[in-house]
């Protein structure tokens, strides 16, 4: 019988990885008989690594039957396949998201309420996220968001449970935004539903506060797509569906709205008839969410909220009118239906031409400013004394709300609402300013340089007694908005008009020092990591480089 072929044509493994010749023992013995390098080393002997395929590759491709021998990436990583169903184990545990569920219902749910408070305690009882993938998946966009707003709750869920180990807040958004992409299968915009709006929806908040542009742009407009395909913004959609329903959907409307708004404020034209006709086709009006808190809304039924207990919804509906003097969705009858804010000439192809055939002309742009003005500085003076800037009842101890969660979430909201209304006026003013410097002839005729500088100042002073006023929890409560909108509101004191030795560049110089002294104390709240994405955006709520078009 004739003998196998020799191994003596190849090198063992040993003299292979020594780079050494390989000197079979004896060219007659078994394979298994060790080579002579590896008996003078007194080492295993083995024939074991792969042999390359000498001469050209093969034409023919084809798939091993056999199991590779490498590590498999399963091994060395986590992997998340689209297939894989999603579960809740893959984020956290149970204990952990009841906890930061709780914080979302406490502390983020009244300036983005995404939900309805006792529908949403029922879901919780019940774990319909244990049989309900989708709403799974948004109320893991709820934990994101959560964090995205207080990174510093990382800390305390890690201590509560030490397998809770993400080093900060980016590294949980993303894990989140990862998982959720499971649920993304080909079919998955097939039939929209408001929780799919939601995890859209909330992934573009949480990368607008982490300050990655790009992806809140992205995320943002698919939220957009699925109200516009679902009609959120028209008032059809709204009936034959229950009370519930609709409070959620207004909501909806108006959390869009106020992204929109207030990401365009670092842009030329923030307010341009453009952006504005997008929103007129929209009956705002019959979109305005009822006045009461969730508890007393039912499928059937609306109840009366308590005289001495103002809804947060208040407060929600006070943000979309501090935010309707900018970029106006309810038709304003005070002022000409086509104006801007913009100073420039827009091409007629954009601003179009009436039914005579003449070209659509902008309203003059000081009435406009001053007509807002006008309307935003006491559109707030009808709000009850617990969202007052100043309340009375705040440091009242037989105050029912006093030390407790309502009373968190009152000052809360007072800060969003009131820092908002102040910024505001300031993106006025300073049109107004850049207007008065202009060399083009059109220069302010209603007041001059001197005049609007007072009431740049004012809103400054108003600005600083204001966040005096709020615990500094409560600031940070609000995640980087506030601080970004107080320091726009700062910047504009860094171009006073007048000399060194003037009183009003000494109180614009004391007024920068303190408002210093306060965003020092409130940059102190957030992860260097997320902080210096921050630090390099536009000074709004969100952080955009271009806008996105709103719903039509």
């Amino acid at each position: 019988m004739p003998r196998s072929k020799s191994i003596s044509n190849r090198a063992c493994d040993a003299c292979k990885l020594r780079k050494i010749k390989c000197q079979p023992f004896n060219q007659g013995l078994s394979p298994d008989v060790p080579c002579q390098p590896c008996r003078d080393a007194s080492i295993q002997c083995t024939y074991n690594s792969p042999v390359k395929k000498r001469g050209p590759p093969s034409k023919h491709r084809f798939t091993s039957a056999t199991p590779s021998s490498t590590k498999s990436p399963q091994e060395t990583y986590t992997i998340i396949h689209p297939n894989q169903q999603l579960q809740l184990s893959d984020l956290c545990s149970q204990s952990i998201l009841d906890i930061i569920l709780d914080d979302y219902v406490h502390l983020v749910y009244p300036f983005i309420p995404v939900i309805h408070c006792p529908t949403f305690a029922e879901d919780r009882l019940a774990q319909r996220h244990l049989h309900d993938e989708v709403f799974l998946g948004f109320i893991m966009c709820i934990c994101a968001t959560v964090v995205a707003v207080n990174p510093k709750r990382i800390q305390d869920y890690h201590l509560i449970d030490p397998d809770f180990d993400f080093a900060n807040r980016t590294e949980f958004v993303e894990r989140v935004h990862l998982l959720v992409t499971r649920l993304k299968r080909p079919d998955y915009h097939d039939h929209l539903t408001y929780e799919k709006w939601g995890i859209a929806y909330l992934i573009s908040v949480c990368y607008a506060y982490l300050g990655i542009g790009v992806r809140h742009r992205v995320a943002e407009s698919e939220s957009e797509a699925i109200a516009k395909d679902m009609g959120f913004h028209r008032k059809p959609f709204y009936e034959g569906i229950d009370n519930i329903r609709a409070q959620l959907f207004k909501k909806a409307f108006w959390l869009i709205f106020t992204n929109h708004a207030q990401s365009r404020t670092n842009e030329v034209s923030w307010d341009t008839l453009v952006d504005r006709c997008a929103y007129q086709t929209v009956d705002a009006t019959s979109l305005i969410p009822i006045e009461v808190d969730d508890e007393f809304i039912t499928k059937e039924s609306i109840a009366t909220q308590p005289v001495n207990r103002p809804a947060l919804t208040v407060a929600f509906n006070a943000l979309r009118k501090v935010l309707n003097c900018l970029v106006s969705v309810i038709r304003d009858y005070s002022i000409p239906i086509l104006t801007s804010t913009h100073d420039s000439a827009l091409p007629g192809e954009i601003l179009g031409t009436c039914g005579c055939g003449n070209a659509i002309k902008l309203a003059p742009l000081e009435d406009v400013l001053h007509s807002r003005l006008r309307q935003l500085k006491y559109i707030l003076d009808y709000l009850p004394s617990e969202l007052s800037p100043w309340p009375d009842r705040r440091n009242d101890t037989t105050s029912p709300i006093s030390d407790n969660t309502r009373f968190q979430q009152y000052e809360i909201v007072r800060a969003d609402v009131h820092v908002t209304h102040l910024w505001a006026q300031h993106l006025l003013l300073e049109r107004l300013t850049f207007l008065c410097q202009t060399e083009n002839g059109r220069c302010c005729n209603k007041m001059n340089l001197e005049q609007v500088w007072n009431m740049k100042e004012e809103v400054s002073r108003q600005l600083l007694h204001l966040l005096k006023s709020i615990s500094p929890i409560h600031l940070q409560a609000n995640g980087p908005s506030i601080g970004f909108k107080v320091r726009q509101v700062v910047s504009g004191l860094l171009d006073c008009p007048f000399e060194e030795g003037h009183q009003a560049f000494h109180r614009a110089k004391t007024y920068v020092q303190d408002f210093t002294e306060i965003l020092v104390r409130l940059d102190s709240d957030w992860d260097p990591i997320s902080s210096s994405h921050f630090a390099s955006q536009s000074p709004s709520i969100v952080v955009y480089e271009h806008v996105s078009t709103p719903m039509t």
